[in-house]
């Protein structure tokens, strides 16, 4: 769990350096195509195959959208705000885990409670910086709620599927919606990044 924290801790710092010069969707094409021949060398071994296709779409559809949120959001907070607010998600994924999983994922009352204590804090951190803060903040939320469906999504595909594969067709996903978005918004292929940010976009694919 502490290797786990750290390195997505250091990985939301390379997401803010690259996003101080490229946009969020082209952040995500590097992250996702440089991430693929990795993945893909693991993953072929335990076979590519998805028995859960519907949960698979649905769980790449939150994935990415929330992805996209948190990458928006850390241009314009701090490492620790963004990872603060993002501290949602266990919480929100205990409120929508028995509406997906079932009644045996249901849990206490607590739960409520913890949300609600959440909210509010995040209300409080976000309420000094209305001007710019704000803005950033509602895009570190999204990016909980739709990363707590994405999370989900991957407990219930966990019964049938390897995670590696799941990761790789994740990643496949990821490529096929923000490829195509770069170029359109670029008008065709853009400039490469300078030499200096590749490693910071290894750093984010890893």
């Amino acid at each position: 769990m502490v290797i786990a924290a750290a390195a997505f801790t250091a990985m939301l710092g390379f997401v803010k350096v690259a996003r101080a010069e490229l946009p969020a969707i082209e952040v995500i094409a590097y992250r996702s195509v440089l991430g693929l021949p990795f993945v893909w060398f693991f993953a072929r071994r335990g076979g590519l195959r998805v028995k859960q296709r519907g949960a698979l779409a649905v769980r790449v559809a939150f994935g990415f959208t929330a992805m996209f949120c948190y990458f928006t959001a850390a241009k314009g907070l701090s490492v620790a705000d963004v990872s603060l607010i993002t501290k949602l998600q266990p919480i929100l994924v205990a409120v929508v885990a028995p509406l997906v999983l079932g009644r045996s994922e249901r849990g206490s009352g607590g739960v409520w409670l913890a949300l609600v204590v959440g909210f509010v804090g995040c209300a409080i951190l976000l309420a000094p910086q209305l001007d710019v803060g704000l803005e950033y903040g509602l895009w570190a939320v999204a990016s909980s709620v739709l990363a707590a469906v994405a999370h989900v999504c991957l407990r219930k595909l966990g019964r049938t599927e390897d995670p590696l594969t799941v990761v790789f067709w994740f990643l496949v996903g990821l490529a096929v919606v923000s490829v195509p978005v770069t170029l359109i918004q670029a008008g065709g292929v853009p400039a490469l990044p300078r030499m200096g940010l590749w490693p910071v976009l290894l750093g984010c694919a890893l």
